[in-house]
């Protein structure tokens, strides 16, 4: 084994280069409001180490970027990948 050319395994990146700018940018304001490096799309906010408070910080931070009013159940509840989805669609 020690001989053998083969790669460590790593946790692979769920944010590859075909997703998109929204969650791009999402996983990287998350991560800010949050004190995290290297979020993954299907990261959820709360296990993440958010809480309440934060979820209020992200959700100002989501309507200042993008101008859109996401509920609170959708940044606790939703991974990142369909949060993003829902900015994307304008969600209410």
């Amino acid at each position: 084994l020690l001989n053998c050319a083969v790669a460590p395994w790593r946790r692979p990146r769920t944010v590859e280069c075909h997703a998109g700018a929204t969650l791009r940018e999402l996983l990287e304001l998350a991560g800010g409001v949050l004190g995290v490096a290297d979020l993954a799309a299907r990261d959820r906010f709360v296990t993440s180490g958010g809480d309440s408070l934060t979820a209020l910080r992200l959700r100002f931070e989501i309507q200042r970027r993008w101008q859109v009013d996401v509920p609170p159940a959708d940044v606790i509840g939703k991974d990142f990948a369909a949060l993003a989805d829902a900015i994307d669609t304008g969600a209410h």
